[in-house]
């Protein structure tokens, strides 16, 4: 009687808490070394890790103006599409991206604030929220990653321009 009591808590429990409507969890990891990080399992710290160093590579990129970079985190089909600040649409191929950078070249003021927006095992959801893109920018980018082939990348890039402050 005893351990079928203790079955049916077991049991009760499990299901009250699977049925708990939690908050979609979010970690700002601006820093691969977050205390966030401790409580989640290694695949799970791996995945963030590796999502992460492909947001510090598509950064890198643009700081450096190396599109060998960009096309190293972005998938061969990558779409992108956003608004200038003048609300004009740019549509298409990452290729549109490509080209800023080789006509324009490094965007080395740049700096990046990063936050995984939700990750499961094969796709993530990223905001990077960059300022200074040129001399009176900002852009906020949100980005889509999948993992493809065991290897993060990204596949959509929507973006918007605004004046900076």
């Amino acid at each position: 009687m005893k351990k079928a009591f203790l079955v049916l808590a077991s049991l009760y429990s499990t299901t009250v808490l699977a049925k708990k409507d939690l908050p979609p969890r979010q970690i700002n990891l601006t820093a691969t070394k977050s205390r966030e990080l401790t409580s989640l399992s290694t695949p799970e710290i791996a995945d963030k890790q590796a999502i992460l160093a492909v947001i510090d590579t598509y950064i890198e990129g643009l700081k450096s103006g190396r599109v060998d970079l960009l096309k190293k985190v972005f998938y061969k089909d990558a779409i992108m599409y956003g608004f200038s600040e003048e609300n004009k649409i740019t549509e298409g191929s990452v290729q549109h991206l490509y080209d800023i950078i080789e006509k324009n070249g490094a965007l080395v003021n740049v700096t990046s604030k990063n936050t995984i927006q939700h990750q499961t095992s094969n796709t993530a959801s990223v905001l990077a929220e960059l300022k200074n893109t040129s001399p009176n920018q900002n852009s906020t980018d949100y980005l889509s990653l999948m993992k493809i082939n065991g290897e993060w990348k990204i596949i959509s890039k929507v973006y918007h321009l605004s004046y900076a402050n």
